[in-house]
């Protein structure tokens, strides 16, 4: 039996007991279903070892079983380098205190074109693939197939098993999703950028430390978050970030502001990356002095920088199934 199915567990699994503290195995969800970039990210942790792994339909259902208990921790999408910020990433974890990241994920990114057999190009008049999916093939897509309507879905997954399910012709995603669907890849290695790299979090529950990131040794290498709505007008949003940042007081870290524009009954979700530990006085000093200027925001954890993983193997491109 394939290994992704001899450890994973349908969705219901996270709606079970609560983990307890006295268990040896801690289960791990992450946004499904199977296939996903983002089970290929949780499966280049060591944290996935031995763990059950169950695949969910949302991020607001993987924050939520971490923050019930049913899940010791959730793989997410946080942002693309490409395409940007993850909105429901983002919109999930903004209003539950009390998570924090433990660890990141750098997974670099190529898709396959996946089909049922017997698919040819003529064929296709939808592809279905996660919005995040579409701007970093948008080149590619107008140069193969600039009539088919782009169908977005859940996740990249997701729109593999409709396409198996006949709802769409094709879909982008994984090159791991083609065996758990059935289908196969009518080409492969897929992105206009190269170097497009997604940015995948495991977040876990308050029990996890104080910061984040368990409760073991600091890293030699480390980055603080924080994230949170800040109400306003977007450039209101920017100008009280760019002046509680100017009014520290202390040597600012190397920072990364990312802003997610709200909607008229949402405020925009805003996350700031600290290189540092919150251990470090000018990494503590300017989160305090943050969370003066913008109470807002919360500390969502000081945790391990994560490593570059190489994108799949059938990254290499090959378009010969497009040959009409």
């Amino acid at each position: 039996m394939d290994t992704l199915h001899a450890t994973s567990t349908a969705p219901d699994a996270v709606r079970g007991a609560p983990v307890s503290g006295r268990a040896t195995v801690r289960r791990l969800c992450y946004l499904g279903p199977e296939g996903t970039f983002t089970e290929l990210a949780l499966r280049a942790l060591p944290e996935h070892t031995n763990a059950p792994l169950a695949p969910v339909r949302s991020a607001d259902e993987a924050v939520a079983a971490v923050a019930r208990g049913t899940a010791a921790a959730a793989m997410l999408p946080l942002e693309n380098s490409v395409s940007g910020l993850v909105g429901a990433t983002f919109q999930a974890l903004a209003p539950l205190p009390g998570l924090a990241i433990e660890r990141e994920v750098h997974l670099a990114i190529a898709f396959c074109l996946l089909v049922r057999p017997g698919t040819t190009i003529e064929r296709i008049g939808t592809v279905a693939g996660h919005p995040h999916a579409f701007p970093q093939v948008r080149d590619w897509l107008a140069a193969h197939l600039p009539q088919a309507r782009r169908v977005p879905v859940s996740s990249n997954a997701a729109g593999a098993h409709q396409v198996a399910q006949g709802r769409w012709d094709a879909a982008l995603a994984p090159p791991t999703a083609a065996a758990h669907y059935g289908l196969v890849p009518l080409a492969s290695g897929i992105r206009d950028d190269a170097t497009a790299t997604t940015r995948f979090v495991l977040v876990g529950g308050p029990t996890r430390g104080q910061h984040g990131g368990g409760t073991g040794p600091r890293p030699p290498s480390a980055r603080t978050s924080l994230l949170g709505r800040v109400p306003g007008q977007l450039p209101r949003v920017r100008a009280r970030i760019d002046d509680a940042l100017r009014t520290a007081g202390v040597d600012v870290p190397h920072h990364r502001v990312g802003v997610l524009p709200g909607l008229p009954a949402r405020p925009a979700a805003v996350l700031i990356d600290l290189d540092g530990h919150l251990d470090d006085a000018p990494v503590r000093l300017l989160a305090r002095h943050l969370r003066l200027c913008l109470p807002e925001l919360r500390v969502l954890g000081s945790y391990p920088t994560g490593a570059s993983i190489a994108p799949p193997p059938t990254a290499t491109p090959s378009y010969e199934g497009l040959s009409r």
